[in-house]
Parts: structure tokens; sequence; C-alpha cells
């Protein structure tokens, strides 16, 4: 007999309506579902124990190359036959499909997929059988997303040992430099002889897809019903089970914990990476002043690094709500707000159906990236917003964009998302990052200012620039070019220039070392080798040591954490970012001789103002912090909106 074990596995927690009815259909069986950290877990538990005995069997030898191969597999790669495309193991076999294998052999029971519902009887279905599985309806192969068996079936015994034998293959491949067939594995198709091998006690289940369906319906022929009863349906298309009990969160009460709201994250090795991770934790910090109660939801690797060790500037006290991606059905969730960590459709589709509103926040210009990946192969491009049915509608209810990225952005998002709300999204900055990133160092935030750190005053002053350069939004060259035009009328103020963000580890392995040269060779700041091609490195910290003015230009960005960053510590900026042109040192669009009379300037007066400067720009940062009540009460409003605007 087959055990009364349910089990299954999933990247999420199947929704709870669906486990319910999964149950009723399934009473007096055990169910067990396996997240993603369990398997990862008990893999790595099964690795150590392998590695301290000295068994020799067949299944322990099963055991331990499985174990070695998800436990190491991340080290391993090779190449395919027919290019030099480079694969992970982990790239060829399934994680969850190898534990579901490994762990039916060992205890036995009915493991079924999560795009599955059960329709019938599971214990009339399984009743008097060893094996049971679906034969595929499109080739003679093998459909595993169901599977019942006792303990130890041979067949799977077998899976398993081929299994392993590709995993051999493919190590050995890796270790000789040779190129690996990706082709060899074919489970499915293994499977099926198998069955076919051992058919006493193995029931194959057939499956059938009706015109204009999508779903396949899963059925005993040799119970020889007609009509067709349906034991399993299959949701292959979307992965969407829609059942009779879904359940719907009502509104919430306005602005107060009992909102839950979700918002998708990563958790980068510092929080100064990338302005969007930054932009993840200050809306949340937004959405905890109003009252909400906010959840970060990172995915499932990034879920076992947070554990393991929180990021450099991540007070884990203060954003306390951290869950895994596969969690995502089970908090009961009123909203959830995606930043940059995209979440797969299925899910965002399986969202809607329980009721759960959902924004796509968007920080940003992906009408620029969108154009630079296509003419130049920069990154990836597309739209991650359309459902991939026939339905030909948006995924979300509204479309948030920062206030710098509308001008560009509005339409295009509106036309290509499908979705009719493309709202501009208040900005937001808080200096906890800094204050994070000094306090990691000994140092506190009053470390870094410029009065306290620029106390000996000379009117000859070193620059910086701190664009990233890896788009024409913000690069290096308008920069430098303005700092030229002002070292032209005034070689006596300006000492030198760095430019930061030229390279990653050697010259030339980021931007064309050649071709700066080419054009930069002949300006007056290289030739008087007043020019300094410098890595990556936080703005604020380089400030404070090497470097007394920074400059920037931006096209299709007009707002930046860094010229925040700038003007809450005190330290003059020369910037064309005209939403915040009363912070700093304000030059428009691309009139660079303005930039560069504008820099002269600054350096000239700056030390005379420095403190009422500092204590003006404060005043006026204050617009974007969490803690600003207009701020507040703007965010609440949109979530008002989303909430009960019909």
């Amino acid at each position: 007999m087959i055990p009364p074990i349910l089990i299954q596995t999933n990247e999420y927690i199947v929704p709870p309506h669906v486990e319910s009815e999964l149950k009723k259909r399934a009473q007096g069986w055990e169910y067990r579902f396996f997240t993603h950290e369990y398997i990862i877990n008990y893999f790595n538990e099964l690795h150590d124990e392998t590695n301290e005995t000295n068994e020799i069997n067949e299944d322990a030898s099963i055991c331990r190359t499985l174990c070695n191969a998800i436990c190491k597999g991340h080290d391993i790669t090779a190449s395919t036959v027919s290019n030099a495309t480079r694969l992970k193991l982990s790239d060829i076999i399934q994680l969850h499909e190898v534990f579901a294998f490994y762990y039916l052999y060992l205890t036995g029971g009915v493991y079924i997929d999560a795009g599955i519902m059960l329709e019938s009887d599971l214990s009339e279905i399984m009743a008097n059988h060893s094996f049971v599985t679906i034969e595929s309806c499109l080739t003679p192969v093998i459909f595993a997303g169901v599977i019942g068996c006792i303990p130890r079936h041979p067949i799977l015994r077998k899976v398993l040992q081929h299994i392993c034998n590709y995993v051999e293959q493919f190590q050995e491949c890796s270790k000789n430099g040779t190129p690996f067939d990706v082709t060899t594995i074919k489970i499915s198709a293994i499977m099926y002889e198998y069955c076919k091998e051992f058919k006493d006690g193995v029931t194959l289940l057939n499956e059938i897809i009706f015109p204009n369906q999508n779903n396949a319906i899963i059925y005993d022929k040799g119970a020889s019903n007609d009509p067709i009863v349906p034991l399993f349906t299959h949701y292959f298309v979307d992965k969407l089970i829609r059942t009779a009990t879904a359940t719907v969160p009502q509104n919430p009460a306005t602005g107060t914990g009992t909102t839950l709201i979700g918002i998708s994250a990563s958790v980068p090795s510092h929080m100064f990476n990338n302005g969007i991770h930054q932009n993840t934790l200050y809306f949340y910090d937004v959405l905890k002043q109003i009252g909400y109660t906010p959840y970060l939801i990172v995915t499932n690797s990034d879920y076992l690094k947070f554990k393991k060790n929180p990021p450099d500037g991540w007070n884990r006290s203060h954003y306390e709500n951290v869950v895994s991606i596969s969690q995502i059905y089970t908090i009961g969730f009123h909203a959830v707000v995606t930043f940059g960590v995209q979440i797969s459709h299925v899910v965002l589709q399986q969202l809607r159906y329980m009721g759960v509103k959902l924004v796509s926040y968007v920080c940003g210009n992906e009408y620029l990236i969108n154009s630079e990946s296509i003419l130049y192969g920069h990154g990836e491009s597309g739209a991650f917003e359309q459902e991939k049915t026939n339905q030909r509608k948006s995924l979300f209810d509204e479309v948030w964009l920062i206030p710098q990225m509308m001008g560009m952005n509005e339409c295009y998002k509106r036309t290509l998302s499908r979705c009719a709300k493309v709202i501009e999204a208040p900005f937001i900055w808080s200096p906890k990052g800094i204050e994070a990133i000094a306090e990691k160092n000994g140092a506190t935030l009053n470390d870094f200012i410029y009065v306290n750190v620029k106390k000996e005053k000379s009117k000859c002053k070193k620059l910086a620039t701190f664009d990233p350069n890896i788009s024409v939004m913000k690069w290096f060259l308008p920069s430098f070019v303005l700092c030229e035009r002002a070292y032209q009328l005034a070689p006596q103020l300006i000492d030198r220039i760095y430019v930061t963000n030229a390279f990653r580890e050697k010259i030339g392995d980021t931007l064309n070392a050649k071709k700066i040269e080419n054009t930069v060779r002949y300006t007056d700041l290289f030739l008087d080798k007043r020019v300094f091609f410098e890595k990556r490195f936080i703005a604020f910290e380089f400030m404070k040591i090497h470097a007394d003015v920074a400059v920037f230009h931006q096209w299709g960005n007009p707002l930046n954490y860094i010229y925040l960053e700038m003007a809450w510590l005190g330290y003059p900026f020369v910037h064309n970012a005209h939403l915040c042109s009363d912070l700093g040192y304000y030059y428009e669009d691309y009139n660079l001789e303005q930039g560069a009379e504008v820099l002269l300037s600054a350096i000239m007066k700056h030390d005379s103002v420095a403190h009422e400067y500092l204590r003006i720009n404060r005043e006026r940062v204050d617009r974007y912090l969490p803690t600003n009540v207009d701020l507040q009460q703007k965010y609440k409003k949109m979530f008002d909106d989303l909430f009960y605007e019909p």
C-alpha cells in the first residue's frame, strides 16, 4: 500500500485555499509541504552526515552523489556540446524535482505538483497500487506532476541512479574541460521505459487537453469510464488554480497596523551598491510612519544569505519583517509592491486572484535602459508587466514612477504595460544609510560633514565626479568637459579632478581606456596631469578624504540620491538636475559653460557660506525624508485610492 503521505514542494508555498481544497480530497493523509529553504537545509544536513559515514551500499551512494551535487553544484560548470556557453549543474537538474524523487523513494507517498489540483478522493485513486504516475498525451514519456509509490520502489531507484550517473558525467566534463551533452538526462523518457519494465503494480494515468482549454484533465483510461472522470486537473498555462474557497482580503482599515504591504527587495552585499536598495528601505520607513505593516520579500537564496549575514547598512531591529518569496501567499498581504526584484507572472496572477492589490514601483529609466540594450547590447531589455495569456492586460493595478522618470517613461509605461494608472510617486531619501556606514567604521555622520572635515580653507580645490558610467544618463564626459572649461578659465582654482567609476579592477575593464585617452588627451587637465581615473568608491567617504567639490551631469534622471547625500553633508556640488535645482549649485541642461562658471563661483565662495549652506540644504532635503508629514500623506492617499477606488 502507498503510505498516506501527500507531499508538495515548490518555490512558493501553495495558497491557503489550494491547500484547503487538497486536504478535503485527501482526508486521512498527512500533508507535507517543503519550502526551498527546507530543501537546501535538508541536503546540507545529509551532506554532512554522508561525509561522516563510510557506509557502502546503493542507497548511500545515491545519497552521497546527490548531496555533493546539490551542495557544491554551484561551483561546477561545463560547456555544452553545441557552443561555448558555460552551464552550472543547477541549470540542468532541478533541485525540487530531485528532492521529490529522493524523498518519495525514502518514505513513499504521493507527490503532486503545485500546478495540479486533486479532483477526486486520493485514497481511492491510489488504492491497490504500488506505483502511479501520468503518461503524457504529447509523446510516450512520463509527466511526473503526480507520482505515488511505496518506499524504495525500483523505478525511483533507477531514476535516481540515472540522475547520479548524469551528475558524475557532468562533473567529469567540468574537471577535464570537455564539452557536455545536455540532452542526455531525458528523465521523463527514461522513467517511461522503467514503468514499462516494472509493469506489475504500475498504473499510468492519462491526460487530455480539450480544445480551447488552458488546462489538462488527468484520468484513468483503464477504469473505462465514459464520460471521463477527472482525477486531477493540470493548470499548465498560468499555473493558477481557481477554487471556490479562494479568500479575498477585505479592504484594510485606513492607516492601521493591520494593513499588510509586501515589498519585493534584494539583499545586496552593501547598501550603497545601487540606489534601489536604499529606495526599498526608505519606502519601508514611510509605510511604518504611516502606520502600515510592511514586509520585505526577498528571493529564497537572498533570504538564506540574509539570515546568515545581513548586508552593511541594514538595521535588523528596524527592518524586522523580512520573508522569503516562498512565503508570499501565507502572510495575507493587502498589497504587494515590486521594487527592482521582479516577481514571476505565476505568483502575480495568483495574488490577483486572491484579491491582493499589485503595484509596479519603477525606479529606473526603462525607456533609456531598453533603448541602450537594444542599440548597444547593454544589459537586459523588456517589460515584465503583462499576463502571458491571450487576455492582453496588465498584471498590475497601478504603476508608480518616481518623479525623475515621469517625463520619458509615463506614456511608454502606460502603453507597453497596458496599465491605465501610471502615477507619480513622491521621491524618498533618508540619511540612515550614511549613518549606518559611518557607524560600521566607528564614526558618526558628523564626522563626514563638510564644515567638520574641511577646516583648512583653500581657494585651490580638488574636484570629483561620481557618475556611474553605465549609461548616457549619468556618465563622466559632460562633467569632465564642464571641469575642463572651468580649468581653462581659472587654472589656479583647480588642483585636480578625480573621475571615479572608470574601472572595476584595472583600467579599461569598464570604459574603453584608449577611446577615453583619444577624447581627453589634448585637454588642459590632461596635459597638465591634473586628471586621475579611479575605481568605484562610496561618494561621501571619498569626499571626506580626497575631494572638496563634486561635479555631476545627468540626462533623463534629474533627481538622485547622491545629490541629497552631498546636500545633507554640506558638500558643494554642481549639477543640472532641475527637480532639485534649489540644492547645491545648479546649472541648466547641457549648458556646460554656465556650469563651469557655477563651479568657479562655488569654489570661491563656498567656504564663507558653508554653515548657512548646510542649514538651508538640510531644510530643503526634509521634503524627501520618511518623517515628512506631507510626503506620508501623499503615499497614504495613493494607498487609499488603490484600495478603495473602483
